[in-house]
């Protein structure tokens, strides 16, 4: 069903935002100036339109999570690599609760170390189920 939503594009209504949670951005640059630098950062989406680009480029359901988002129930934070997305990861309170990569796979071993560094300097716990590892 979520397929069909993200396809309907005319009819989205993208317009809507919210403030930040206030969990803050996460930035980790490695390289030096001679080498080239690959730049992780984890942010927060913060409008319908990023969730829906979000869901679309790596191919799941986060843009479902949009009423959950304004209601502030939960936030959405997208990890990238040089502007590469490489997982979207749900926060619920002081909980990360969700953490997925394209097509809802399991996230690499170095995105998860970095999302648990983030968390861990943010003071967010890390469910169980979170990264799909039980």
């Amino acid at each position: 069903a979520w397929h069909k939503e993200l396809g309907k594009e005319s009819k989205l209504d993208l317009t809507a935002t919210w403030n930040a949670s206030g969990i803050r951005p996460y930035i980790i640059e490695e390289g030096n100036k001679e080498r080239f630098v690959k730049r992780y950062e984890i942010f927060e989406l913060v409008s319908a339109k990023d969730l829906h680009a979000e869901g679309k480029s790596m191919h799941h359901c986060v843009f479902s999570y949009l009423r959950s988002c304004i209601s502030k129930s939960c936030c959405i934070f997208s990890l990238r690599l040089n502007d590469e997305r490489l997982a979207t990861i749900e926060v619920r309170g002081n909980s990360i609760v969700q953490v997925r990569g394209s097509h809802n796979k399991r996230v690499t071993d170095k995105a998860a170390t970095l999302i648990s560094n983030w968390a861990y300097e943010e003071r967010l716990d890390i469910t169980g189920y979170a990264f799909g590892r039980f």
